[in-house]
């Protein structure tokens, strides 16, 4: 039932190997686990009601993810591909 709200959401999932690692849940959101915090919920709101780290925009913007992802040690790379030994979040402005 998951994978197939999943796939209908995000179509381009339809035929890859996707998992899901955990439910959903309101205590997280995917760029508080990619930060390995599954304590609190991660927005760059303006009204400061969620948690968004020091030194990162608050703005819904894809530098200001990327800026959050950078407080936990992620860096821009060049490629997006799979490299052993690496954790990548993809950055893909659309």
């Amino acid at each position: 039932m998951v994978r197939e709200v999943m796939e209908q959401a995000f179509p381009r999932l339809v035929g890859t190997s996707f998992e899901i690692t955990s439910p959903a849940t309101p205590d997280y959101n995917c760029i508080a686990w990619t930060a390995g915090d599954t304590s609190r919920w991660w927005e760059p709101d303006l009204s400061n009601f969620y948690y968004w780290p020091n030194g990162a925009s608050r703005r819904y913007t894809l530098d200001a993810y990327t800026q959050a992802c950078g407080t936990c040690g992620f860096e821009t790379c060049d490629r997006a591909a799979f490299e052993v030994g690496w954790e990548k979040v993809v950055r893909r402005a659309i």
